[in-house]
């Protein structure tokens, strides 16, 4: 690596400024990289705009970091911009730093395909017929398909992007670059760089028209919130600020004041009352699981809808049976049952305060099943 006294810099203008950052850089024993380090020995120009060329973006450091732990620096043509990005490359913690600034995603999912569901059921048929709620839900989780997806997360789909816009691309880049060789055709590039943010805005648009169009005729409602969706800004997170004993007086107030676990359990004397004709049939489970809704959140237990709906009548009647031993008394209602997941969603506000938190509640799927059967009962008794 050269000294500072051997930089070499494309910008031969050294203004008032540049020499106040000149100074301040020997005054304090640091060194400009830019054309004084691998990847960059010339000194690219960092800005290319309406207003010139010139070097404007500097990396700068002292003498220990420069031989330890700088591999390289590069200033990487940028179209979006009048300013170049620039790339610098360390060569110490190269594992960890890929790992945590890593643009690559691990999500893992449960699966459902038509093979997914075969195996499923197939699974659930090999593990036999628990007799009770925490033999079955292990079943479940020990059959459902789960699988893992690697996505690159800096690659996103443009659907407006064509060959239109990448021809208006490459010969931005053709001008650009005779522009800083030679530093003529000033003229050209501006106006080649007018006329491709201009196809690019136009083709985002137009796009976007078509989207909102299609969007007004589907009338399922579907596509209005793919499109609602899209347009959402970045989900804001849950602060960390806010303690637990915050969330737990926000919400005992939004229930009412009381932060109490209600639980009911069948007494002595409503099983004295009860009868066989009372008891859940199958016709009743097979109902509700029907009209259960597909990609929703699990409860605690992490089972989903679809495990209930691609499960067949056999499972079914496995729940029933259970059902029933919890309807009359034979088995407690699962302790599992009687909790839920409240999970905050930012309103608007200061993120900051609980207050400015709606909360939903996340229950168990078998739980919402059995409550469902009784809510449809009680409606038929009015």
């Amino acid at each position: 690596m050269m000294t500072e006294e051997y930089r070499l810099s494309k910008d031969k203008v050294v203004n008032k400024e540049g020499e106040v950052l000149l100074n301040w850089v020997s005054d304090n024993g640091m060194y400009i990289l830019n054309g004084n380090v691998r990847g960059d020995e010339q000194g690219e120009l960092t800005y290319i705009g309406t207003k010139g060329r010139s070097v404007i973006d500097y990396v700068i450091t002292n003498r220990k970091t420069e031989e330890d732990l700088i591999e390289r620096m590069q200033v990487v043509d940028n179209n979006e911009s009048d300013h170049q990005r620039l790339d610098l490359q360390l060569n110490i913690l190269t594992k960890k730093v890929h790992e945590k600034g890593s643009k690559y995603k691990t999500i893992i999912y449960e699966g459902w395909s038509e093979e997914d569901i075969l195996n499923y059921n197939n699974k659930l048929k090999e593990l036999g017929r628990p007799e009770n709620w925490n033999g079955l839900r292990e079943k479940l989780k020990a059959a459902v398909c789960i699988k893992e997806i690697r996505i690159n997360t800096s690659i996103q789909k443009k659907k407006w992007w064509d060959q239109e816009c990448h021809a208006a691309k490459l010969e931005l880049k053709k001008t650009r670059k005779k522009y800083i060789e030679t530093g003529e055709l000033k003229t050209d590039y501006c106006e080649c760089k007018k006329k491709y943010k201009k196809i690019i805005e136009d083709k985002k648009r137009l796009t976007l028209e078509k989207d909102w169009s299609e969007a007004r005729k589907d009338k399922t409602g579907k596509k209005f919130w793919e499109l609602i969706n899209k347009q959402r800004t970045k989900k804001e997170e849950i602060s960390k600020k806010i303690h637990m004993v915050e969330w737990t007086e926000h919400f005992a107030k939004q229930m009412g004041g009381k932060v109490v676990e209600e639980t009911r359990q069948l007494g002595k004397e409503e099983k004295i009352e009860k009868n066989e004709d009372q008891e859940i049939t199958q016709e009743e489970v097979e109902q509700v699981i029907k009209k259960l809704k597909k990609k929703k959140a699990a409860g605690e237990d992490k089972i989903t809808n679809e495990a209930w709906i691609y499960g067949g009548k056999e499972l079914q009647e496995n729940l029933q049976g259970i059902l029933n031993k919890i309807w009359n008394g034979d088995e407690d209602l699962p302790e599992e049952w009687k909790m839920g997941i409240i999970k905050p969603i930012f309103k608007k506000g200061d993120r900051h305060k609980p207050e400015n938190y709606r909360g939903i509640t996340l229950m168990n799927t078998g739980y919402k099943i059995y409550a469902e059967i009784l809510r449809k009962r009680l409606e038929k008794e009015k």
